[in-house]
């Protein structure tokens, strides 16, 4: 509600894209006020600069629209917000063209096609006589439909979702103790149809959830959380959560978390990509995904000079009870099946940004990811992750603040491959991708 009333933007670029964004901002009274959000996109030109037969990019069609309600009264807050959107994107072989079937064509081709509608609600009661007690109220109800035809695969999908959750917040005699707790309920109501396969359920979800902060604002925070939710189809879930931060000094923070995680997984919508191949699709049992992850970072702001600087370290494990496999390790199958054996992964990072001149920042920073999981009773890598990654970004902006500058490099390593010696010779390859850089650059003029 403080934006321009009226917001237009167009844009044009050679590769054929087209797009339109209209923000119209109306303020009823003091205590109402309302923003309408449009968006339409539309990408209708043909690329193969590599020249391999297939599009680049895929033919685009999208609108979209979205309209925020806000009101605010002396003890009561809240906004309503409605929206919709719609898109085709088209893709596949050079000939393959928008409305042509994929089931049926000469030519290889791929069409998805995505509808969505969906209503949210949120609302907070404040208590004139008590300024720490305040009540939340949260609501959404979603549709969501996705057809896709994936050459001669033909894959179609709806989800409907209702979504509740309370919340009630307060003090335990003074500011230093404070609580949240609250109920939820979640719906979820699932059709799938994979050629002529159904997977079908509906799940429905009530919980309840406490959380404990202590907070002395000047050194230590403590959270201390946990939920209870009974799942209808795999009964009583447990999940607990700690997060804590020390301030060691004026310069130094440590953070430190830990906790449990479920999850039921959509096998099929989840990796619709796989089965825009020739592999043939082989589903076991799927259940909830249930992990375990704890890790902690360190930051320190320093001073070099007259310029400011932070460094940060990061560390993060996680590991897993029962997890979804997506095994590609027979180049004729995608199987679908729980984890049989160990599935876990560290993440490592250290980044700092620093001032080096006046205007000029610099910003560097470096992950180590090591992920693995069980194929066939062998536990390696994950495929398409690459255990390597770098950033360097370098910016500068001139004193009168006409002109900004900003380059980044981004580096990629080895990532493992899944197995293809099955494949004919020519079809084999190596075990690995090859490591390869992004750089992405931008000048920017503002006018007086």
């Amino acid at each position: 509600d403080e934006n321009e009333p009226v917001y237009v933007n167009l844009y044009g670029n050679i590769n054929g894209r087209l797009e339109a964004n209209i923000h119209l901002r109306h303020r009823l009274s003091h205590h109402v006020s309302s923003m309408l959000l449009l968006h339409a996109m539309d990408l209708s030109a043909e690329h193969d600069r590599n020249n391999d037969g297939f599009l680049d990019m895929p033919f685009n069609r999208t609108f979209a629209a979205m309209n925020r309600w806000r009101y605010s009264y002396d003890a009561v807050e809240g906004q309503i917000t409605a929206g919709g959107s719609y898109r085709n994107s088209t893709g596949g072989q050079v000939g393959f063209e928008r409305g042509m079937d994929a089931l049926t064509s000469d030519v290889y081709g791929v069409v998805v096609e995505t509808k969505q509608a969906y209503l949210t609600w949120k609302n907070g009661l404040l208590f004139p006589e008590s300024k720490f007690s305040t009540i939340g109220l949260i609501g959404s109800a979603r549709f969501f439909e996705m057809d896709a035809m994936l050459g001669r695969t033909q894959y179609k999908g709806i989800n409907r979702q209702l979504y509740f959750n309370s919340i009630y917040e307060d003090i335990l005699g003074n500011t230093f103790h404070k609580f949240r707790t609250g109920l939820s309920f979640q719906l979820d109501d699932y059709r799938e149809n994979l050629n002529d396969s159904a997977f079908n359920r509906t799940e429905f979800v009530p919980g309840a959830y406490f959380e404990y902060t202590f907070d002395n604002t000047h050194r230590t925070q403590v959270l201390l959380a946990g939920r209870v939710d009974y799942h209808n189809l795999y009964g009583l879930w447990v999940t607990p959560r700690m997060h804590a931060r020390y301030n060691l000094n004026e310069q130094m923070v440590m953070r430190v978390s830990a906790g449990r995680g479920y999850r039921r997984p959509n096998a099929v919508a989840e990796n619709i990509s796989y089965f825009a191949s020739s592999r043939q699709p082989v589903f076991g049992v799927v259940e909830p995904e249930v992990s375990w992850n704890a890790g902690g970072s360190l930051t320190w702001d320093f001073r070099l000079g007259k310029r400011e600087g932070v460094v940060r370290l990061d560390y993060y494990h996680t590991w897993f009870e029962n997890q979804l496999v997506v095994n590609l390790e027979n180049p004729d199958f995608v199987e679908f099946d729980m984890l049989d054996g160990r599935s876990f992964s560290h993440a490592a990072q250290i980044d700092a940004s620093y001032e080096v001149l006046r205007g000029l920042d610099l910003n560097v920073a470096y992950k180590y990811v090591y992920n693995q999981s069980t194929f066939d009773g062998l536990e390696t890598d994950l495929p398409f992750v690459p255990r390597d990654r770098a950033l360097v970004n370098v910016a500068y902006e001139t004193m009168n603040r006409i002109w900004k500058f900003d380059a980044t490099v981004n580096f990629f390593g080895y990532a493992r491959l899944p197995d293809t010696r099955q494949n004919a010779q020519e079809f084999r390859l190596k075990g690995h991708s090859d490591p390869y850089y992004l750089l992405n650059a931008q000048i920017t003029k503002q006018f007086r």
